[in-house]
């Protein structure tokens, strides 16, 4: 299935992350994927903490468009 049908289909509220393929630094997200809220696609970058030894996911979310595609922000 292509990412675009993906998105049309994902239900709101609902999303997914699996591992990034492209990590190339310590700096690239350890996971990467989509997640729909309000009718809009979001691409979800996670990293893997860890302090005291507990481990913890860290999140950014950047407004996609329905190919997946990150927008540009017009300033």
């Amino acid at each position: 299935m292509s990412t675009k049908k993906y998105l049309e289909e994902l239900l709101e509220g609902s999303g997914h992350l699996n591992p990034f393929p492209m990590k190339t630094t310590d700096k690239s997200p350890d996971y990467g994927g989509y997640i729909k809220i309000d009718d809009k696609i979001y691409r979800l970058s996670a990293w893997v903490k860890t302090k005291g030894g507990k481990k913890s996911l860290s999140l950014k979310a950047i407004e996609a468009d329905c190919e997946g595609s990150i927008n540009k922000i017009k300033t």
